[in-house]
């Protein structure tokens, strides 16, 4: 290969790369709802569902672990009601993934990997202050500096400090959002389980931490002749959290947008 010939090659690569590395994230937007508050802290797309019975926040994104391709869920769990739960998230917290593409397969009822499998590649003491660091860092600057808040309307209005914003749900929007101003209170008082296990939560009580969804496998063989299973590409699907509380199941639905 002649020099310039080389020379060329070297800067397409170049160019090439230097676009794949400033392409904007997928991230995974919590559809707001009657009973799901969506909002942004930090670029992170967060969802929160209040019920007389429990307090539910979440946050779901593609990961890598030992070779294996996850939806991660961050949840954080607090009873509301007078009677200690058992949160059991093997049991209680599936998955379903229906294609955005109508030539693509859907699929339904993921449960989650195995906490001792996912322990047996990360260190649980790594996993917590991830979430320390991640999340709390995240909720904690939602405490103290200004926030966006959007009703079901559409109508817009930012509060600064934490005693307008309890102020303004206590007085505004009762009934149509989450305290905002106390997520980090809560974040703050709860287990960090790092990798979240089964818990006995007792009332006023709550647990934190992650839960890891393996994505599907599918045939993939566009010529007819080299059939292999590949990962689904996590973009191509829409995501429908089910999670089963003390009066029933919530369903939290997120979508693939464009990060920052």
């Amino acid at each position: 290969m002649r020099r310039i010939d080389l020379l060329i090659l070297v800067l397409t690569t170049l160019i090439l790369c230097n676009c794949a590395s400033t392409k904007p994230p997928v991230i995974y937007l919590p559809t707001q709802n009657s009973e799901v508050m969506s909002f942004y802290r930090n670029g992170l797309p967060i969802g929160a569902v209040n019920t007389d019975s429990s307090f539910i926040i979440v946050l779901l994104e593609p990961t890598k672990l030992a070779g294996t391709e996850y939806m991660r869920l961050w949840l954080l769990y607090k009873n509301n009601s007078h009677t200690p739960y058992l949160f059991e998230p093997l049991k209680a917290v599936k998955l379903n993934i229906p294609s955005i593409q109508a030539d693509e397969k859907s699929f339904d009822n993921i449960a989650p990997e195995s906490p001792t499998k996912i322990l047996a590649h990360i260190k649980n003491e790594k996993t917590v202050s991830l979430i320390a660091q991640a999340i709390g860092g995240t909720l904690k600057a939602m405490s103290t500096q200004p926030t966006t808040i959007t009703n079901q309307k559409g109508d817009k209005w930012i509060v600064n400090d934490r005693d307008a914003k309890v102020d303004i749900i206590e007085t505004r929007a009762k009934s149509s959002m989450i305290n905002t101003a106390i997520l980090y209170d809560i974040f703050q008082s709860s287990v960090n389980s790092g990798i979240l296990r089964r818990n006995t939560v007792f009332p006023g009580e709550s647990v934190n931490g992650y839960v890891y969804f393996p994505l599907p496998l599918i045939i993939y063989d566009p010529y007819g002749y080299n059939r292999q299973e590949v990962v689904i590409k996590p973009e191509n699907y829409t995501y429908r959290l089910f999670i089963t509380t003390q009066i029933g199941s919530k369903v939290i639905e997120f979508t693939p947008g464009e990060g920052e």
